[in-house]
């Protein structure tokens, strides 16, 4: 029996339809954001900056003799590091607009409504514009983001299932069997 046969005969544990507004996930994309992640890039950058400052000032201030195609050439550096330093600060909500923006072409809406199947071993999410089920296995969930409205059930950052917390009947007894599911899951409460 193959495994496409053996998924047909397996019945769920529970089913779950869950809606996530583009309001809960435009919120559930920036709360899955790590701004830890664009550090290293943004202190390169400002010393940069700093560097490309100093040497013009000092040019200017007669300080630091250097030639003049030498200034361009730094003030250059200057404008570029500027612009780097824009787009590392805007960052976040550029790559949550994107999101937003695939959704929108892949399933014609920036709404999520999906049925999800929770199987013993793995889940099964049928969204409502999207004809390919996507499977997700629990041993592969990292981290749990808690949200005051939502949950969100992350793989290592190429995929999270979004649940609006308003869909879960026993928010209590869900959170246990994932918990249980997922034991190697951390667990992350943000105020957003």
């Amino acid at each position: 029996m193959g495994d496409a046969e053996k998924m047909e005969n397996e019945q769920p544990v529970f089913e779950l339809h869950t809606f996530v507004s583009e309001a809960q996930y435009r919120r559930g994309l920036r709360a899955t954001f790590e701004p830890m992640t664009l550090l290293p890039r943004f202190l390169l950058v400002a010393g940069l900056i700093g560097y490309c400052l100093w040497a013009v000032i000092s040019f200017l201030l007669g300080r630091y003799p250097a030639p003049a195609f030498l200034m361009v050439i730094i003030s250059f550096c200057l404008v570029v590091n500027l612009h780097s330093l824009y787009r590392i600060l805007t960052f976040p909500k550029r790559a949550v607009q994107q999101n937003i923006d695939g959704m929108v072409m892949s399933t014609g809406s920036g709404d999520i409504d999906s049925v999800i199947l929770f199987f013993e071993d793995k889940i099964k999410i049928n969204h409502k514009n999207i004809a390919e089920p996507r499977y997700l296995l629990y041993k592969d969930i990292n981290k749990v983001i808690e949200l005051s409205d939502l949950l969100i059930f992350e793989k290592t950052n190429s995929f999270a299932l979004y649940i609006s917390k308003a869909d879960v009947a026993d928010m209590e007894g869900f959170l246990k069997l994932m918990y249980s599911k997922c034991p190697s899951a951390r667990l992350v409460k943000k105020n957003t």
